[in-house]
């Protein structure tokens, strides 16, 4: 197999149908109104254009020549022809030459991207014409590599999909959680009550209809009644003025985000329109709260001592909080559901709505005692940078699932010759994984970790080629996209399932057998014709053992096989020490347990510097 350098000329053919708007208009066919980043194309049934139109029948490849690069493009299936505007282009295409579902992962890879960087003028950000697009040159396999790698690509993509959309609503898991902590936070229920502790202010006006039961020596207060005495409520600049280059930082609605302040994007505003507005300027005294009152409305931060000085805009509300409140738990309440529901119910205005200032300062807050009020900070604080951590690998995993798409094409798309090694590989090791679990896949504790660490094992120990690309993990070293690559051609081809089930209190990966386990045998015997007994033995040392063993084992012998590599001496005691070190997870295991490990695999031949015996 070669691939070679091929100009989209030889495969595709635009269609040259136009029309002018007049025509266009009396054909009433729908018209393509865009094509998003995902591929899917938005249809107008009847929307008449003052524009020239082209033609696009069913079956059809259409491009976005504005972004095109960016994924929009599609085939088009619809049961009458359509139009687009002439910023698409529509084409046929030859399918003994192209597989279209390939073209498409193609054109939207970093590589073509590359490529209209390096040819059309203006990079990528340029329109890019039919004429120019058809006579740029990319590098084909034959078909049937191209149907194989579009194939994977389909597969992951899907994959990617469902982890995007677990990721979203993992997500709004989170949203959810940090409104239910606030809730709890100022009802009372986040922490001990202490009924010897008391609310030292005095409410300065009657409070009726209060919005919630509160614990009995928590007070209902407005707003108002927790200022500072000698300041009030407010809004800030009118009207900014033109940006100068240097000046006084001023805060917009757009800056205050929900518990924090953004700090890029900050614009300036002259010192004399600052002063005009002097009871705006932030003293960064940590008693400042600001909320936005129009515009973004939701954000509320506590203003820093790092943003002394600075200034706010109209649509931001300065709260100057007195020194007998706990800021940081006032900033709870403003931030909780309950306030902004409240909100939300009192806003006022019919094109711009806001809040009025005097609405807000009769805002009820629920407040208990100054001890109270620090130690219910502290439970939010700890329980929100939870939230944080929970936010942050869920937001790793969504960039991650994309980097790894894009990595893959990369990969497949200038592999060129050993692109079918490649995939043959991923097959080959699939075969191992399904003869392993063959073998022991009716044992109570047998699941994904004990299967990882036996490929490790066979790969870097008996040197079986397998692609692996193994990763410091905390059960030892892992290569997670090859396990699920893997998983999907057990379940393709219907030789396993993957299921996750719970045994006891640890959740496991068991794999049940399917209609098509009986070619595993047949395989395995084929593809591993040269290595089957040295394999077989290395199976039989984990036969029976849990997954503990075997984690064990192969972090052993990773640790082993690195101090080897450095020239570092390995004894027994050194080699725990390192064990212990690669992750905090180790601890739970034994020193007398590790040796006795250590020493079964010195008998059994079982390390770095020895091999296993056929």
């Amino acid at each position: 197999m070669s691939w070679q350098k091929t100009k989209i000329s030889e495969f595709l053919i635009e269609r040259k149908d136009r029309f002018k708007p007049d025509k266009a208009n009396e054909l009433g066919l729908p018209r393509i109104e865009k094509i998003d980043f995902s591929g899917t194309i938005y249809i107008n049934n009847f929307k008449p254009t003052k524009t020239g139109m082209i033609l696009v029948k069913n079956g059809d490849l259409v491009i976005s020549g504005i972004n095109v690069e960016k994924g929009a493009l599609a085939i088009y299936k619809g049961d009458t022809d359509a139009l687009a505007t002439i910023h698409y282009s529509a084409y046929t295409y030859d399918e003994d030459r192209i597989d279209i579902d390939f073209l498409k992962w193609y054109l939207q890879s970093n590589i073509f991207r590359n490529i209209l960087k390096g040819q059309v003028k203006g990079g990528i950000k340029t329109e890019i014409k039919s004429k120019t697009f058809l006579n740029l040159e990319i590098i084909l396999p034959d078909l049937t590599t191209q149907k194989q790698i579009a194939s994977r690509l389909n597969k992951l993509a899907w994959d990617i999909k469902n982890l995007d959309f677990t990721c979203f609503c993992n997500k709004e898991l989170i949203i959810s959680l940090r409104q239910s902590l606030l809730n709890q936070a100022i009802t009372g229920v986040l922490s001990i009550q202490k009924p010897n502790e008391y609310v030292n202010i005095i409410s300065k006006s009657d409070i009726d209809n209060i919005p919630f039961t509160i614990p009995s020596n928590w007070k209902w207060l407005k707003l108002k009644d927790i200022l500072d005495e000698n300041k009030d409520i407010t809004y800030g600049i009118v009207k900014m003025g033109l940006e100068p280059s240097d000046g006084v930082c001023a805060l917009r609605c757009s800056d205050i985000q929900y518990r924090y302040i953004k700090r890029d994007g900050i614009r300036f505003v002259t010192k004399e329109v600052s002063n005009q507005y002097s009871r705006t300027i932030l003293t960064g005294n940590g008693h400042e709260i600001l909320m936005n009152i129009r515009g973004t409305l939701g954000g509320c931060a506590l203003v820093p001592p790092e943003m002394a000085g600075y200034n706010i805009a109209r649509e931001i509300a300065l709260i100057p909080l007195n020194n007998k409140i706990n800021s940081r738990y006032i900033l709870d309440v403003l931030s909780s559901p309950y306030i902004q529901q409240t909100t939300f119910a009192n806003l006022r205005g019919i094109a711009y709505k806001g809040l009025n200032l005097s609405l807000l300062r009769d805002f009820l807050i629920p407040v208990p005692p100054k001890e109270e009020q620090e130690r219910i900070v502290r439970k939010v604080d700890e329980l929100m940078q939870l939230c944080d951590k929970l936010e942050n690998e869920n937001n790793n995993a969504q960039k991650a699932s994309s980097d790894l798409l894009q990595a893959i094409m990369q990969k497949y798309f200038t592999q060129k010759e050993s692109s079918n090694e490649i995939i043959d590989l991923n097959f080959k090791r699939a075969v191992l994984s399904a003869k392993i679990i063959n073998e022991m896949h009716e044992e109570k504790y047998f699941g994904a970790v004990k299967l990882e660490k036996i490929l490790y094992l066979c790969e870097t120990h008996l040197g079986v080629t397998l692609n692996g690309k193994y990763k410091k993990e905390a059960a030892g070293p892992y290569d997670a996209k090859s396990r699920y690559e893997v998983e999907d051609i057990l379940k393709i081809k219907k030789w396993f399932d993957v299921q996750k089930v719970t045994n006891g209190s640890v959740e496991i990966t068991k794999y049940l057998p399917l209609e098509n386990c009986h070619e595993i045998k047949t395989l395995y015997n084929d593809v591993f014709a040269g290595s089957l007994s040295k394999i077989d033995k290395l199976m039989d040392l984990f036969k029976g053992k849990n997954s503990d063993f075997c984690e064990s084992i192969a972090t052993l012998y990773a640790v082993w096989k690195n101090r080897l590599n450095n020239n570092l001496t390995c004894s027994n005691s050194e080699l725990i020490a390192d064990f212990k070190m690669w992750s905090k997870s180790k601890e739970r295991f034994y020193d007398s347990d590790l040796l006795d490990r250590i020493l079964f695999m010195r008998r059994k031949g079982l390390t770095p510097d020895s091999n296993i015996k056929k």
